[in-house]
C-alpha cells in the first residue's frame, strides 16, 4: 500500500522526483541504493546529525567510503567544500579512501572539477548526481517502490460474457447467463436464441 507522503511516480520515463522526498527519506534512500549498488557494513550516520560530513559509511574491496546525500535546489562547490572540511577533520582512522556525493540535482563540470580539487584526489572523488542518481536507483524495483509512489497497473483479462451487442466483446451465449447491458445499468436476461 502506498504511504500517503510518498511523491507519486508517472507511468512514462520521467526522472523520479527526489526533490520531493523529505531530506530524511532522501538519506535513507541513499541508504538503501549503497547496499545494493554491493556496499557493505553500511552505517547511516545522518540519521543522528553531527555526522562529520558522513550521511552514510560503507565498505567495499576492502576501502571505506563515504556518501554526502543531498537533497538541494541546487548543487554548488560551497556546499561541497563545506562537507570535505568537516571530513578532513576527522580522525585519521575515520578519514574515507573515497567521497561519493548523492545529490538531487544535476552537478556540472565545473562544479566536479572544483570538487575534486578541493577533496585532493580526482580518481576518489565521485558523484552520482541528477540523471546518474535516476539511472541506478532505477536498477531496483524494490528501492523505487519503497520511496516513491507507483501507479497501480492493472492487466486486462478476458472473460467469457453474454453481452448484446457483438462490439461490447466475444459474443458468448451459453445457457441463459446474466449479463450487465451496459446502456441502462440494469441487469437484464440475454435472449433466447
Amino acid at each position: 500500500m502506498a504511504h500517503p507522503s510518498k511523491p507519486r511516480v508517472t507511468g512514462s520515463s520521467h526522472p523520479l522526483p527526489f526533490a520531493e522526498l523529505s531530506a530524511r527519506d532522501f538519506e535513507r534512500l541513499c541508504l538503501w541504493l549503497v547496499l545494493r549498488e554491493g556496499f557493505t557494513q553500511a552505517e547511516y550516520l545522518g540519521e543522528a546529525g553531527s555526522e562529520g560530513g558522513r550521511d552514510v559509511v560503507a565498505w567495499k574491496e576492502g576501502r571505506r567510503f563515504v556518501f554526502q546525500c543531498k537533497r538541494v535546489q541546487a548543487f554548488t562547490t560551497a556546499h561541497a567544500k563545506k562537507e570535505i572540511e568537516k571530513l578532513c577533520k576527522l580522525p585519521a582512522a575515520e578519514q574515507p579512501d573515497e567521497l561519493v556525493f548523492v545529490v538531487s540535482r544535476a552537478a556540472s563540470a565545473d562544479a566536479r572539477k572544483e570538487i575534486r580539487a578541493a577533496w585532493g584526489d580526482a580518481e576518489t572523488c565521485h558523484f552520482w548526481a541528477g540523471s546518474e542518481l535516476d539511472e541506478r536507483a532505477k536498477r531496483y524495483p524494490d528501492l523505487v517502490n519503497e520511496f516513491f509512489q507507483l501507479l497501480v497497473v492493472r492487466k486486462a483479462v478476458a472473460f467469457p460474457h453474454n453481452l448484446p451487442f457483438p462490439s461490447l466483446g466475444r459474443s458468448s451465449r451459453v445457457g441463459k447467463r446474466w449479463s450487465l447491458f451496459y446502456a441502462s445499468g440494469s441487469p437484464r436476461r440475454p435472449p433466447d436464441g
